[in-house]
């Protein structure tokens, strides 16, 4: 695989080359946002089902839409 990717440089010069390695650094970043997206829902999740206080915006959602005054 990495013969390839290397040919591909090669044949591609210096100035595609440097557009390609930005667009696979950009892949693998947005692939590490998206795979911290999965641990965040199921900590949101857990702490629905298990009705436990997550700071203010589930208070808010278990408070009557915000109407309610309680700490």
């Amino acid at each position: 695989m990495f013969e390839i990717l290397a040919k591909f440089f090669k044949f591609s010069g210096r100035k595609n080359g440097n557009k390609f390695k930005l667009s696979i650094v950009i892949g693998l970043v947005e692939a590490l946002a998206s795979a911290m997206k999965i641990p965040a829902i199921m900590y949101i999740l857990i702490g629905l089902i298990n009705k436990e206080a997550m700071g203010k915006i589930y208070r808010w959602f278990t408070c009557n839409h915000g109407n309610c005054h309680c700490d």
